[in-house]
Protein backbone atom coordinates (compact mmCIF):
# COMPACT_ATOMS: atom_id res chain seq x y z
CA UNK A 1 0.00 0.00 0.00
CA UNK A 2 1.44 3.33 -1.05
CA UNK A 3 1.35 6.28 1.34
CA UNK A 4 -0.08 8.80 1.62
CA UNK A 5 -3.45 7.26 0.96
CA UNK A 6 -5.54 8.94 -1.71
CA UNK A 7 -8.39 11.25 -0.70
CA UNK A 8 -11.61 9.41 0.16
CA UNK A 9 -9.73 6.10 0.51
CA UNK A 10 -11.94 5.09 3.42
CA UNK A 11 -15.61 4.66 2.59
CA UNK A 12 -17.56 5.39 5.76
CA UNK A 13 -21.24 4.52 6.00
CA UNK A 14 -23.52 7.47 6.69
CA UNK A 15 -24.58 8.03 10.29
CA UNK A 16 -28.19 7.56 11.26
CA UNK A 17 -30.02 10.64 12.53
CA UNK A 18 -29.92 9.20 16.07
CA UNK A 19 -26.15 8.59 15.85
CA UNK A 20 -25.58 12.08 14.51
CA UNK A 21 -27.62 13.68 17.30
CA UNK A 22 -25.87 11.55 19.95
CA UNK A 23 -22.44 12.60 18.67
CA UNK A 24 -23.46 16.27 18.55
CA UNK A 25 -24.73 16.05 22.14
CA UNK A 26 -21.50 14.34 23.21
CA UNK A 27 -19.39 17.02 21.49
CA UNK A 28 -21.39 19.80 23.12
CA UNK A 29 -21.09 18.15 26.55
CA UNK A 30 -17.35 17.73 26.14
CA UNK A 31 -16.93 21.36 25.04
CA UNK A 32 -18.87 22.58 28.08
CA UNK A 33 -16.79 20.36 30.39
CA UNK A 34 -13.56 21.76 28.94
CA UNK A 35 -14.91 25.30 29.32
CA UNK A 36 -15.83 24.62 32.93
CA UNK A 37 -12.43 23.14 33.75
CA UNK A 38 -10.58 26.00 32.10
CA UNK A 39 -12.59 28.61 33.96
CA UNK A 40 -12.24 26.99 37.38
CA UNK A 41 -9.25 28.10 39.39
CA UNK A 42 -6.43 25.58 39.73
CA UNK A 43 -8.35 22.91 37.81
CA UNK A 44 -6.70 19.50 37.93
CA UNK A 45 -3.70 20.86 39.83
CA UNK A 46 -2.69 23.30 37.09
CA UNK A 47 -1.72 26.81 38.18
CA UNK A 48 -1.54 29.38 35.35
CA UNK A 49 0.42 32.64 35.57
CA UNK A 50 0.68 35.45 33.05
CA UNK A 51 4.13 35.38 31.46
CA UNK A 52 3.68 38.02 28.77
CA UNK A 53 1.12 40.58 27.62
CA UNK A 54 2.25 42.13 24.35
CA UNK A 55 -0.05 44.02 21.98
CA UNK A 56 -3.14 41.96 22.73
CA UNK A 57 -1.43 38.57 22.91
CA UNK A 58 -1.24 37.11 26.40
CA UNK A 59 1.02 34.14 27.09
CA UNK A 60 0.34 32.06 30.19
CA UNK A 61 2.65 29.42 31.64
CA UNK A 62 1.59 26.72 34.03
CA UNK A 63 2.90 24.42 36.67
CA UNK A 64 1.28 21.10 37.46
CA UNK A 65 0.83 20.15 41.09
CA UNK A 66 -0.24 16.55 40.62
CA UNK A 67 1.22 13.35 41.99
CA UNK A 68 3.23 11.45 39.41
CA UNK A 69 3.50 14.31 36.92
CA UNK A 70 7.00 14.66 35.55
CA UNK A 71 8.70 17.87 36.73
CA UNK A 72 9.88 18.69 33.19
CA UNK A 73 6.33 19.01 31.89
CA UNK A 74 5.95 22.52 30.49
CA UNK A 75 2.56 24.01 29.71
CA UNK A 76 1.87 27.25 27.89
CA UNK A 77 -1.13 28.83 26.22
CA UNK A 78 -1.61 31.94 24.12
CA UNK A 79 -4.78 34.02 24.33
CA UNK A 80 -5.98 36.77 22.04
CA UNK A 81 -9.31 38.26 21.06
CA UNK A 82 -10.41 38.47 17.45
CA UNK A 83 -13.67 39.87 16.17
CA UNK A 84 -15.74 37.33 14.27
CA UNK A 85 -19.04 35.52 14.12
CA UNK A 86 -19.73 32.12 15.62
CA UNK A 87 -20.10 30.75 12.07
CA UNK A 88 -16.59 31.99 11.25
CA UNK A 89 -15.19 30.24 14.33
CA UNK A 90 -16.95 27.01 13.37
CA UNK A 91 -15.54 27.27 9.84
CA UNK A 92 -12.04 27.81 11.25
CA UNK A 93 -12.14 24.49 13.12
CA UNK A 94 -13.98 22.38 10.53
CA UNK A 95 -12.28 19.10 9.71
CA UNK A 96 -15.24 16.93 8.70
CA UNK A 97 -13.94 16.42 5.17
CA UNK A 98 -10.49 15.69 3.81
CA UNK A 99 -10.41 19.11 2.15
CA UNK A 100 -11.28 20.92 5.40
CA UNK A 101 -8.73 18.91 7.39
CA UNK A 102 -5.97 19.84 4.93
CA UNK A 103 -6.64 23.58 5.18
Amino acid sequence: MKLPLPPNFFKCPPLSIDEEERLKAQAYGTAMEVKSLVQSSNSAGVSWTLASDDEGLKIFRATVDAHGVHDRLKLAVGVTETAGTLDEVVALFRNDTTEHAKE
